[in-house]
């Protein structure tokens, strides 16, 4: 009843709760949430996390939202869906490197290799201000390095 909830109803509570969704739902297999009618809830979990604050922690909840589309199956994987939601936290947070990153991580899916370069390395010369791009960015300055070789 508590997660139905989504805690205390804060933005804080509600993006933990969808983190810890999201965790769990991969936990279970990528396939078996798109089909076993998890997914419609943790997407009304992450629309309503941007309804209560979409700024909260520098448009965590359009990563959440973007993240999905990368991560899932066709017919639901779409890296043009995914870049959209991630140029979304980019617009509340341009300088956020884990937006950069996620952002970066879409323009390669979608082939579009100059640009996820450019968005690597912005992501890499980022300071990490926020208490989450702290939390990530020793792994994210690892993944966007990758990255940005892999567009060499």
């Amino acid at each position: 009843k508590l997660a139905e909830k989504h805690g205390d109803g804060s933005a804080r509570a509600l993006a933990l709760f969808v983190e810890a969704s999201t965790m769990a739902a991969s936990s279970k297999g990528l396939i078996r949430v798109a089909t076993s009618g998890d997914l419609p809830k943790l997407e009304k979990a992450v629309d309503d996390l941007r309804d209560i604050d979409e700024t909260y922690d520098n448009g965590v909840a359009w990563i959440f939202a973007g993240s999905n589309y990368l991560a899932l199956p066709r017919p639901i994987k779409s890296a043009d869906k995914a870049r959209v939601r991630f140029r979304k936290a980019q617009g509340i947070s341009s300088d956020s490197p884990r937006n950069l990153y996620f952002s970066a991580l879409a323009a390669m899916e979608a082939g579009s290799v100059k640009q996820a370069a450019k968005l690597f390395q912005r992501s890499l010369d980022a300071p990490a201000v926020s208490t989450s791009d702290r939390d990530l960015e020793a792994f994210l300055r690892e993944q966007a390095k990758a990255g940005l070789a892999k567009c060499s």
